[in-house]
């Protein structure tokens, strides 16, 4: 059986070694839930900074009970 090496760290000056912007910090919630009710189209992206923002589309805590899920749970 080979043998497990170790983390091996590179610094680039004093850094974390990220030389241009990146996507680390994108992340993405699908969900299958009924669109009947909300103000969205079906296969289609929508970004979210905030909990407000996917209230105004309709998915709130009243969206979560009528429809047993945990979309704006999840959200928040």
């Amino acid at each position: 059986m080979a043998q497990l090496q170790g983390v091996n760290i590179n610094r680039l000056e004093g850094g974390l070694g990220r030389r241009s912007d990146n996507t680390d910090s994108v992340f993405a919630l699908v969900s299958c839930m009924p669109l009947n009710s909300l103000n969205l189209n079906e296969n289609e992206a929508v970004k979210l900074l905030q909990p407000s923002d996917a209230e105004a589309l309709g998915v709130d805590p009243a969206y979560d009970a009528n429809n047993s899920l945990l979309a704006h749970h999840h959200i928040s």
